[in-house]
């Protein structure tokens, strides 16, 4: 795993720690922002002594150019760019300084805002800036730090602490201090690996106590400002889960989130605090239906109220459609569906139970509804001519059955006999229709289904050794000779013999299809 972990190598240049670090070869003591160095003139002008100021301002001008171009002015709340933790007002007032910069010269510039855009470099690292941060500068770079590195360490000590294994680097990490280190961005599954190792390391050392008081023992400005958002939102909604609130209000605090994960967080927190009103407060909603209620304040005025509840909740019946909303947010397939589409489902949604042998449906019959197994166990089966049984699957808690019927608009292809006493939910077809039909992501995930079933029905054929159609004529590869591929056997039994392979092989993908 050595090889996804940046290690401090005073000999090498680090791609995961920012330019200033790489220069002298340290860590700043605190948390230092863009404005805070560019406030300090003594570290800037170090840097232009030191040769840097040109190649420096180069990279900063690109980076900003190259990040307007992809996000715009509108983009900022884009997970990819949160996640450089750069504010929106110094990111817009970066973009005017590089556009100014670049339509006409340095002379466009302040002081200040020359010495905010050279500071650029040392906000991001070069994993970060890519390739607009050159080879050639990094060894211009390590050159610096071997010939000057200790007098620049000096020079700055106000800011900065020297890398060393005897000293703990505070801006760094528990993790990349224990790791002399920090992991690559793209290291992927390598880095769980790593971040697991590290935690057997902490458990040999029976260090878990001493973490968590480093955790909880962080001390927090008013409001928590001087922590991360996600930080404040993990301890808002761990405190809100503690007091039970009859009403809970949520100033802003999801707006970082996608709808998606906004929308897993409002039903968990429902399901935690059943009793409790929710009030979310933001500039724009992506999806005011997802709400019971949206109201629309302009200048301290209601410019509008929009009901979208579909039920009355403090009707008797709120429970069994609670209980009927968390067991349908909690299926594979409905899980993404927005919380309009999963209540109209809850809505329409019938409990339905029956006893062993019952048949659900038979092959044939119009398909009228979808069937989500609660408890107990059917199986689906086909009959032939003569009356008998063939199990083709089981449908255990959790799947939902008879979906691709309705979708398709095809009668049953298979059975569905109840094996022991068991309990659905039914979703009417239309219903059902309503709700798929006009969300790609659960059409997705029944592409998915239905690719499954094909090479499910694929790897039986390949098994069984039935060869499919071909030119009009099916033959069974053990009853062929290897020259008279196409020919047909004049034997009547081996005439039946081949149609029957021929009638397994044309059935199988029906009857995985509607499984």
């Amino acid at each position: 795993l050595d090889g996804c972990v940046y290690r401090l190598d005073p000999d090498k240049f680090n791609p995961a720690i920012p330019l200033g670090g790489n220069l002298m070869f340290a860590a700043p003591q605190e948390m230092i922002s863009q404005k805070s160095l560019a406030n300090e003139e003594s570290f800037l002008g170090m840097i232009m002594e030191q040769g840097l100021g040109e190649q420096a301002i180069a990279i900063s001008q690109t980076l900003v150019e190259t990040l307007h171009r992809t996000f715009g002015m509108d983009g900022t709340d884009h997970p990819l760019f949160t996640s450089l933790d750069i504010e929106d007002s110094m990111y817009e007032r970066l973009v005017d300084i590089a556009a100014r910069r670049r339509d006409k010269g340095d002379v466009a510039l302040s002081k200040d805002e020359f010495a905010l855009l050279l500071t650029v470099p040392f906000a991001f690292t070069a994993e970060q800036i890519g390739p607009a941060f050159p080879e050639n500068f990094k060894a211009e770079i390590l050159e610096i730090r071997k010939e000057r590195g200790k007098a620049l360490r000096e020079q700055a000590s106000n800011l900065f602490i020297p890398i060393a294994e005897e000293n703990y680097l505070p801006r760094l990490t528990i993790l990349e201090n224990l790791l002399y280190g920090r992991i690559s961005a793209v290291a992927g599954l390598q880095g769980d690996l790593v971040r697991d190792l590290a935690i057997e390391v902490l458990e040999k050392h029976n260090m878990q106590q001493l973490v968590s008081e480093v955790l909880f023992d962080m001390p927090t400005a008013i409001g928590g400002d001087n922590l991360a958002t996600h930080y404040q939102e993990r301890a808002a909604y761990g405190r809100a889960a503690i007091k039970r609130p009859d009403v809970l209000i949520f100033n802003q605090l999801l707006s970082d989130e996608d709808a998606e994960a906004q929308a897993a967080i409002r039903d968990r927190l429902s399901d935690l605090l059943p009793k409790t009103t929710q009030i979310y407060l933001n500039d724009s909603f992506s999806h005011p239906d997802a709400f019971d209620m949206h109201v629309v304040i302009n200048n301290g005025r209601v410019d509008g109220v929009a009901e979208t509840r579909t039920e009355d909740v403090r009707t008797g019946g709120s429970d069994d459609l609670r209980r009927k909303l968390r067991i349908i947010s909690r299926t594979e397939l409905f899980a993404k569906l927005d919380a309009r589409s999963r209540r109209l489902l809850a809505f329409a949604a019938q409990w339905y139970t029956v006893d062993a042998g019952t048949t659900v449906f038979s092959e044939g019959e119009r398909a009228d509804a979808a069937y989500l197994c609660l408890e107990g166990s059917s199986e689906l089966a086909w009959i032939d001519p003569n009356g008998e049984s063939h199990h083709v699957s089981d449908v255990a808690p959790g799947r939902l059955t008879g979906d691709l019927a309705i979708i398709l608009d095809e009668p049953r292809q298979l059975n569905l006999v109840a094996v022991t006493e068991t309990k659905f939910l039914r979703i009417g077809a239309e219903q059902f229709l309503s709700v798929v039909e006009n969300d790609k992501g659960v059409l997705r995930s029944l592409l998915r289904t239905v690719s499954g079933h094909l090479s499910t029905a694929a790897d039986q054929l390949i098994e069984a050794r039935v060869e499919m159609p071909r030119g009009g004529r099916r033959v069974e590869p053990s009853t062929a000779q290897p020259d008279q591929k196409d020919v047909l056997p004049d034997d009547a039994d081996a005439r039946r013999d081949e149609a029957d392979a021929a009638k397994a092989a044309e059935d199988a993908p029906k009857r995985e299809k509607d499984e």
